[in-house]
């Protein structure tokens, strides 16, 4: 009861009636559908075989005239019921429009058509607290140490040249991703800064005019870059652009990005009503390539798209959307950002991840927005120094503050609380320890 009471606050608190409606639904409204039935299925037997005279039943002759269509219509209802279409029928048209699914009143009403009695619930916590933790992490935040470890613009690129190189980063970041494998944060900070540098040697590696070139359809674009990198065979980035596996992809993505979008990974943004570029654009296309069929993967390609600023004039939202971490999703859940009565969370759910957005933007805008008004010396001198490594790199100054503060959260993620929520990765799970 305690469950479905909490999930019935976190619908009401979203899209109000409806899925307040729909979190009930298996208790309440069915039971007073079926009452309903069971007794019109009375009446409508009682006076068919005449056990009561109509006039002692009190009913009007145009309500009692119609109790066998009442009947049929309960039979029918009882049947959609029992195979729980009536649920899932409301779940699927709210959940086709984005505006309805991604709320936390979706997730638990879908949580509880699924899961009945048993269901998990979500809800945000307080402005008041959510302050509370920006605050701490912006108290931590400013006088810490700069972490070196940062996908940055390597300097001296054309917007172009930049493009590619980040578009080749990810394809080889979404290989090792589908392994199940991880480069060291050094060694991604390293990637990149090689591949820029080799690119200020010989940018017709990286531009769209190189990458179109008709040589790559009998030459291997990655074995290409490893030469021109220079180094050993099977180590450094030279031998990670050698690998077989990594090779084929970043060979495949390049030759559909030099079919398809003229060799320019700036394109995959733009369209004809889109010329300054588009989030939703680059989301689109984005998806049309094997290596990005991953949200997440598409979701950090965006990200540094806005922060290396290689679309200035795009229309951006406040903050970014961060790629579903579940070391990030434990520390909302043991800072109760997202407060629950659950003890455990699947968290490749859709459901989970949508309650995840949702905290995660709310944390990052709250501790943007604390940062921003802050006059506190500390904290004005912190984000005053932000703002103008933000314009040497002419970057976003907003998404790359967010960037610094999604930084540390995830590093936070990282060490877990002894008492607090605990990932089980052998069964895809946050669980809670005590």
């Amino acid at each position: 009861m305690a469950e479905l009471v909490f999930a019935t606050r976190a619908a009401v608190g979203s899209l109000g009636l409806f899925f307040s409606v729909l979190d009930r639904y298996p208790y309440k409204l069915t039971m007073l559908v079926h009452i309903a039935g069971a007794a019109a299925s009375v009446i409508y037997f009682a006076k068919e075989f005449s056990l009561v005279e109509k006039s002692i039943l009190g009913i009007p002759a145009s309500i009692h005239d119609h109790f066998q269509s009442i009947f049929l219509a309960w039979l029918i209802f009882a049947l959609l019921d029992f195979l729980a279409f009536i649920p899932a029928l409301l779940r699927l048209v709210f959940g086709s429009f984005a505006v309805t699914r991604n709320t936390y009143g979706w997730a638990n009403a879908s949580w509880h058509a699924e899961y009945k009695e048993h269901a998990t619930a979500v809800i945000p916590n307080d402005t008041d607290h959510i302050e509370g933790v920006a605050g701490n992490i912006i108290d931590v935040l400013v006088t810490s140490s700069s972490n070196p470890n940062r996908a940055i613009r390597p300097e001296g690129l054309t917007d172009e040249v930049a493009a590619n190189i980040l578009f080749v980063g990810h394809i080889v970041e979404a290989r090792f991703q589908h392994e199940h494998q991880w480069l060291k944060e050094t060694e991604w900070t390293a990637f990149y800064q090689e591949l820029g540098a080799l690119a200020l040697i010989d940018s017709d590696l990286f531009t769209s005019k190189g990458i179109a070139s008709p040589i790559w359809q009998d030459k291997s674009y990655a074995f290409t870059l490893a030469e021109a990198i220079g180094g050993t065979e099977t180590r450094g980035i030279s031998g990670l652009l050698r690998r077989e596996a990594i090779a084929t992809s970043i060979n495949e993505s390049v030759d559909e990005l030099r079919r398809n979008y003229s060799g320019s990974a700036l394109k995959l943004a733009t369209g004809f009503w889109y010329s300054n570029g588009s989030p939703k654009k680059l989301e689109s296309n984005l998806k049309k390539f094997r290596w990005f069929a991953a949200k997440g993967m598409r979701r950090q390609f965006l990200k540094l798209t806005i922060i290396w600023n290689l679309h200035p004039h795009m229309k951006r939202p406040k903050v970014f959307a961060i790629p579903f971490n579940a070391g990030m999703a434990r520390y909302l859940l043991d800072r109760s950002v997202m407060r629950t009565t659950a003890k455990f969370f699947k968290y490749e759910e859709e459901q989970f991840q949508i309650c995840f957005d949702l905290s995660m933007k709310s944390l990052l805008e709250t501790s943007l927005s604390m940062l921003t008004r802050s006059n506190t010396p500390n904290v004005k001198n912190w984000r005053l120094a932000r703002e103008a490594e933000a314009e040497k790199l002419k970057a976003d100054p907003n998404w790359y503050i967010t960037y610094r503060i999604d930084q540390y959260i995830y590093h936070l993620g990282k060490t877990p609380d002894a008492n607090g929520w605990q990932i089980d990765h052998d069964n895809k799970q946050i669980k809670l320890s005590i």
